[in-house]
């Protein structure tokens, strides 16, 4: 997601992908990996009813092992970041504070409402802004702000505060046991935060149609609508179950159709061979990532008996859909 935002950053400014650019797509791929990393030694609460086979991992890589990843991983960021410039630099340092204080003590922002969707959607708002503003090299201090970056920054918040809306549900009885008030636990029920998620959702993607046009950005974007709109269907199959399984398999693949709408906003907007490079090296990324079983969230991970049973709730589930 991150490299798809920046690499959609780059190409709507026309910035050539020079080494120091290149080194900042590493940097967002790094980043929200690092990201999960830490979330996963920080969230064992919630996870030990969400995500038991998350558990087991973080207890297999173990807590000290995961800790030292996280200060490589986020060290590495800043350096490269600080290769495209000083406001990429500022900005670095500032989203790595952010990542850290998301579920971490004292600030724990995921545990409320707004400020968890918000510091979410700089998954993709962060790379975004960190490649728009690439202009600002060590040298040149003076790059114009345009308007039509703002706009497309504020749909990307707005789009990804939607995705986490989407991401808190099949995590609401872990959540509330824990006591965290999210957008899915602030509703009395699984299926009103279901709800809430798709309603979210349905009007993020309406308003895309909008942002092209108020941004006068190129016209080609307008073929990424169908996506769109397979991510407004999708996203309903929410509403058919209340299985964790179920739910988290819903997630990964509206994870997956928000990775190809962004594949192409990148390749639409320039239309360029750096564009096809990174659109298609990302979604073969996602591709890899399923083929080798690397999803913490799927059932093959949680312990035998504990994966059976969640088998039986997923093929119970589809049962009474079809029906």
């Amino acid at each position: 997601m991150g490299i798809l935002a920046y690499g959609f950053g780059i190409e709507l400014l026309g910035i050539h992908w020079r080494p120091a650019i290149i080194a900042g797509a590493v940097a967002m791929f790094i980043m929200p990996a690092v990201a999960n990393l830490h979330n996963s030694y920080t969230d064992l609460e919630e996870d030990a009813r969400n995500l038991p086979g998350r558990i087991a991992l973080v207890n297999a890589v173990g807590v000290k092992n995961l800790k030292r990843m996280v200060r490589y991983g986020l060290a590495l960021v800043i350096i490269l970041c600080a290769l495209i410039g000083w406001l990429a630099l500022v900005l670095a340092v500032a989203g790595v504070l952010l990542l850290l204080s998301y579920s971490a003590p004292p600030l724990r922002l995921k545990a409320r409402p707004f400020s968890g969707l918000l510091i979410f959607s700089f998954v993709i708002a962060y790379p975004f802004l960190i490649a728009v503003t690439a202009g600002e090299t060590w040298v040149q201090w003076n790059s114009p702000l345009e308007e039509r970056r703002w706009i497309w920054l504020a749909y990307l918040v707005l789009l990804f505060m939607a995705k986490g809306c989407v991401k808190n549900v099949p995590d609401y009885e872990g959540d509330l046991h824990a006591g965290i008030r999210n957008s899915a636990t602030r509703f009395g029920s699984i299926q009103k935060a279901s709800l809430f998620a798709v309603f979210a959702t349905w009007i993020c993607y309406s308003l895309f149609p909008l942002t092209v046009f108020l941004t006068q950005a190129p016209s080609n974007l307008y073929f990424a609508i169908p996506w769109a709109l397979v991510a407004m269907l999708h996203v309903v199959r929410l509403l058919r179950s209340d299985s964790p399984v179920y739910l988290n398999s819903v997630l990964k693949w509206d994870m997956a159709v928000s990775v190809v709408f962004l594949a192409h906003l990148v390749v639409l907007v320039e239309l360029s061979a750096s564009a096809w490079t990174v659109a298609l090296c990302c979604i073969f990324i996602i591709i890899f990532a399923d083929a080798i079983g690397a999803d913490s969230r799927a059932s093959n991970h949680l312990p035998r008996q504990a994966a059976e049973a969640a088998n039986d709730d997923t093929r119970l589930g589809t049962h009474c859909n079809e029906s």
